[in-house]
């Protein structure tokens, strides 16, 4: 029997061929397990955020497809008409979206759905429309909001305290120099520098508050005196994990959850008494976001 013989050109031609498949199989699972995260996004969602005060028909506006990375929501207070979604800046600009006094950044690892309940929970507290950069979110940052969720639970139970210890006695408050630059940390350092928009007050969420440092430090970095113009002229309100933000923004409110197991090193200034992680009213340990925002700037 003959050797069975291939040719360099066969050769080449087999594994380019190969090599195509393979990265068609690599494409297919990363895809599935985008979609996966996506679908699991949203069932954290509603553990963690306060997703009841999202409309039906806004609520499918949300779906993955449409609301990615680094779009621009624009949320106005309940009851006062449903929400927008903007794909770029200059459409935030197109819309009027400066109307916009307030910037909402959710935490990584959340959906769109709830980034934009959290963002309807601080327009109805200052009785403004707000506008809400959408998180980037990966395993990482999925997972880490899972945890937020879970160590609600298992506080209650026995191994509660051993579980928190071994988590809480490894983690650190997020530092924007541990964060990469991504497509939302862009849009918010675009937001915050253009003349066309000035924001009285910015809120962030958790690991949110983090996106929101990685953007000032790299602002501060690039054009320090924009940096100490915004500071200025804006308030800066976090909610769980704090982050360091550069010395020209010291109108700071730092609140966190009084069983939030997300011991910060940082000081905080309101500790939400009962409240952990969550920001979900219709489960216990929630921490009311537009109630305490309100205490915190004073509103009526």
């Amino acid at each position: 029997m003959k050797p069975f013989d291939l040719s360099t050109a066969q050769v080449q031609v087999f594994d380019t061929e190969t090599l195509r498949q393979t990265l068609d199989i690599g494409q297919k699972k990363r895809a599935a397990t985008q979609e996966t995260a996506h679908h699991f996004s949203e069932l954290l969602d509603h553990l963690l955020y306060d997703i009841n005060n999202i409309q039906p028909e806004e609520a499918v506006r949300l779906a993955p497809r449409w609301a990615v990375e680094g779009v621009i929501l624009i949320v106005p207070p309940s009851g006062q008409g449903l929400l927008q979604i903007l794909d770029t800046v200059d459409e935030f600009f197109e819309y009027r979206g400066h109307r916009a006094t307030s910037l909402v950044i959710a935490s990584p690892g959340c959906s769109a759905l709830g980034a934009a309940a959290f963002a309807r929970n601080v327009a109805d507290a200052t009785g403004e429309t707000v506008a809400a950069v959408l998180p980037r979110y990966d395993a990482g940052d999925v997972a880490s909001e899972a945890l937020g969720g879970l160590m609600r639970v298992a506080a209650k139970t026995p191994l509660g305290g051993l579980i928190r210890a071994a988590f809480t006695g490894k983690r650190r408050a997020p530092k924007a120099q541990g964060l990469t630059d991504s497509h939302d940390t862009d849009i918010i350092q675009a937001l915050l520098t253009d003349h066309r928009v000035s924001f009285d007050l910015i809120v962030g969420h958790h690991r949110g508050n983090a996106v929101l440092a990685h953007a000032l430090t790299r602002l501060n970095g690039s054009v320090p005196r924009q940096t100490e113009r915004v500071g200025a002229r804006t308030s800066v309100v976090t909610f769980g994990t704090p982050a360091a933000l550069p010395v020209a923004f010291d109108h700071v409110v730092r609140v966190i959850g009084e069983h939030d197991w997300r011991n910060a090193e940082m000081p905080v200034d309101v500790v939400v008494p009962g409240a952990g992680h969550h920001t979900n009213r219709a489960l216990r340990g929630a921490v009311p976001v537009t109630a305490t925002l309100k205490h915190v700037l004073g509103i009526a």
